[in-house]
């Protein structure tokens, strides 16, 4: 089945930055855009995926992102007659991004413990441990709801 070009969004419902996303896949971003990078992450995120020096057009990763963005992604990061091995992060497409992105929404709008626990399926004593770890990386505004 064929994939539909659509924008990417976060949980936030904004479109995905290459800034948002993590290292290999922010230059996997700049070589062939976000959306390639993101379906990367989105099939083998959390694992190391092996480039070819020479893209078929039968390899996996042509057929997922197209023959034409596999073989920029080759040329990008191999060096002529050898191959690479590359750590595919899990980016911000992954569930605990998500889940992140969703808790630090909801302690800058002051949603009480009990509901976010209820809302995100975590015990409250996983919020509070979030939180504590949040704490110095939230805007200042939403600290105030950080107990």
């Amino acid at each position: 089945m064929e994939r539909t070009e659509r924008p990417l969004r976060g949980s936030s419902d904004a479109p995905i930055s290459p800034g948002a996303l993590p290292g290999v896949l922010r230059e996997i971003a700049d070589v062939v855009g976000v959306e390639a990078a993101v379906r990367i992450a989105e099939l083998c995120g959390g694992a190391r995926l092996f480039i070819p020096t020479q893209v078929k057009p039968d390899w996996w990763l042509a057929r997922a992102i197209g023959e034409d963005k596999a073989k920029a992604i080759a040329r990008h990061f191999t060096s002529g007659d050898h191959s690479q091995n590359i750590e595919i992060p899990l980016g911000e497409t992954g569930a605990a991004a998500t889940r992140r992105r969703a808790l630090c929404a909801m302690i800058a709008e002051g949603v009480p413990n009990e509901e976010i626990a209820r809302r995100l399926r975590i015990t409250t004593r996983s919020v509070r441990r979030n939180k504590a770890r949040l704490a110095g990386k939230l805007p200042p505004k939403a600290k105030r709801n950080v107990r």
